[in-house]
């Protein structure tokens, strides 16, 4: 068995999948834990926790070298300082506010800040600005501090009941790079409710998507199916909501685009040569009549069409929209199957566009399933056709909610999973709910190439991965483990809610370039024991019969295991290379010294032409 460092492209090593092996995971080079004796955590306002809102864009590098990342916090201690402390009543909660922390390259606070109000406040992304700033949004439901252009504090109550809900704004932050608030404004309607999942910056001025329930004229949403006389706790719809800023956030236009069932618009990004392509969720049927509690109810038609539909389930599917420059639909598909499919995050790739997120299906669209829902990434080219899918994930429930391209062409998806079979190994398990953070790299046609569970006893989880300058990765999520397993620094909680000992911090976890360890070696191996060197068909290694042979290994340069063929004899082992391609390797040789019990180790280089 044998090692070998291929220095070759990623379009070679797509020629040679018999090459493909499973590469070793990158190893932890640091982890922090941020936060006080309050709540801590990227996924947004706990007015929304339920509904499973999640963000996929909570950390970013920096100019200088280090990374910023946004989360919600309940704390004024510890890390944290400047709360706008209160107490909501929605919820018997405390208050929250947007959190946004600036590190230096090895994890350490440099400067932090609070912005909000004494109600909630969640946020749900951050973009590093071309200024040198950042820009976060979310939603709040505060009216002081620093949410200075509320809407009405109420919706309409409800019709039997008569109680008022608070009301959900749509909240845009813009700061400069000290975290010094440049504005922060209110985007929404007066009727209803809107909240923010995903910004991005464009030339003059920025993008934001979400959701919405208005009822007014020009917040007007597509009526719902079951707005027939019959439900009256039924209060209208959602809609996919996307918002056009100008460079001092103020609302330029705004669109509602959806169906008749609930839609939302999760992830959001530019489109080469023009436009914008969103991922979001839509249970939105086509037009017709849809079989309901309430006997045949007409469903007119709206934006949605192709949704997979068993009136017995009543799942979601994922809603892919691509729009031009003021948010026409170009084109509309629904991806999924019977069950519950939902979108985390979108990005542009070479060919097309990948989206990220979760399946409970095994039909349709959705092949492999594991059987209690796993993450689910799929490639689709520029007119919305797939072209790749697959799901991650083992027996138990297991989610991704970013994906990013690396500089090498590859995938690195960052999520939490529950599962211990599957693709799935290394959990740490606690209690029967905990789980774990979980990251994996996958190859442009979606193989899954290493994965690595991250975390402790208790629930713990990623939102965000980004590539760091040196070719690792940061991974930024939130930690309930109480220090053990990989946590270390928790901060001690005072707990939430129903929950009096529940601790949770934000967690950053940065993983090494899993190529950095091959680099060092090729660089310090020597290349006078491989022989000839350079080699074209066969290569031989002498061996020392006083230090007999246990193993020889080779490596790619991102850390793939190949499997050239050997065999020894009599004291020296035989490698074929010829259907290795030309490039540089690292032989990792293996050997036992039987006088004092221990392995040695020795790299070899070896050039193939």
């Amino acid at each position: 068995m044998r090692s070998t460092s291929l220095f070759v492209s990623a379009a070679i090593l797509h020629l040679l999948p018999c090459l493909a092996g499973a590469q070793t995971p990158p190893k932890v080079e640091w982890q922090h834990c941020y936060g006080g004796s309050g709540f801590e955590n990227f996924e947004s306002s706990s007015y929304f926790e339920s509904q499973g809102i999640l963000s996929d864009h909570m950390v970013v590098r920096t100019r200088d070298g280090g990374y910023a990342f946004v989360a919600l916090t309940e704390s004024n201690d510890g890390d944290v300082s400047g709360n706008h402390t209160g107490f909501t009543g929605f919820q018997n909660i405390p208050s929250q506010d947007f959190w946004l922390v600036k590190t230096d390259i090895l994890g350490k606070i440099q400067w932090q800040k609070c912005f909000g109000g004494t109600s909630e406040d969640g946020p749900q992304c951050l973009i590093r600005t071309s200024d040198g700033g950042f820009a976060m949004c979310g939603l709040t439901l505060s009216h002081d501090s620093d949410v200075t252009d509320p809407y009405p504090e109420t919706i309409s109550p409800n019709p039997v009941s008569g109680a008022k809900s608070p009301k959900v704004e749509g909240w845009v932050v813009k700061t400069d790079s000290m975290g010094v608030k440049e504005w922060a404004h209110c985007i929404g309607s007066h009727t209803g409710d809107e909240y923010f999942n995903s910004i991005i910056e464009v030339p003059d001025g920025f993008l934001v998507v979400g959701s919405s329930n208005a009822n007014e004229e020009d917040w007007q949403s597509h009526t719902n199916y079951y707005d027939n006389g019959v439900d009256p706790f039924t209060m209208g719809t959602w809609d996919a909501l996307i918002v056009k800023l100008n460079s001092k956030g103020e609302d330029q236009w705004h669109r509602l685009l959806g169906g008749v069932g609930y839609e939302e618009a999760t992830s959001v990004v530019t489109v080469p040569g023009g436009g914008y392509i969103f991922a979001g969720n839509t249970n939105s049927p086509d037009s017709g009549y849809l079989t309901g509690p309430h006997g045949n109810v007409p469903t007119p038609h709206g934006d949605v069409t192709g949704l997979h539909l068993d009136p017995k389930i009543w799942g979601s599917d994922v809603w892919v929209v691509r729009l031009d420059s003021v948010a026409r639909i170009v084109w509309q598909k629904c991806y999924g199957g019977f069950s519950y499919d939902m979108a985390n995050c979108i990005l542009n790739i070479p060919d097309g566009f990948l989206v990220a997120g979760w399946t409970n299906s095994n039909d349709g669209d959705v092949i492999g399933q594991h059987g209690h829902g796993d993450g689910w990434i799929f490639a689709i080219d520029t007119n919305g056709m797939m072209l790749h899918q697959v799901c991650l994930g083992g027996s138990d429930s297991d989610v991704i909610r970013s994906v990013i391209r690396t500089a090498d062409g590859n995938f690195v998806f960052a999520g939490s999973t529950i599962s211990t079979d599957g693709d799935v190994s290394g959990l740490h398990r606690g209690s029967v709910d905990s789980a774990d953070g979980w990251v994996g790299e996958l190859s442009p046609d979606l193989t899954l190439l290493w994965q690595k569970c991250l975390g402790g006893t208790a629930r713990d989880g990623f939102g965000t991965v980004i590539e760091t300058e040196d070719h690792g990765f940061l991974l930024n999520g939130s930690t309930e483990t109480a220090n053990n397993g990989d946590v270390s620094g928790n901060h001690a909680g005072k707990g939430t809610g129903g929950a009096p000992n529940r601790v949770s911090d934000v967690w950053n976890v940065k993983l090494r370039n899993p190529a950095a360890n091959v680099e060092r070696e090729i660089a310090l191996a020597s290349t006078h024991d491989l022989y000839p060197n350079p080699a074209q068909t066969e290569v031989y290694l002498d061996i020392d019969g006083t230090t007999p042979l246990r193993k020889i290994q080779f490596y790619s340069s991102f850390g793939m295991e190949v499997f050239p063929e050997y065999h020894v004899q009599g004291t020296r082992a035989i490698i074929t290379v010829t259907d290795l391609p030309a490039g540089v390797y690292v032989a990792r040789v293996t050997s036992a010294n039987a006088l004092a019990g221990t392995s040695e180790v020795q790299t070899v280089k070896l050039v193939k032409e």
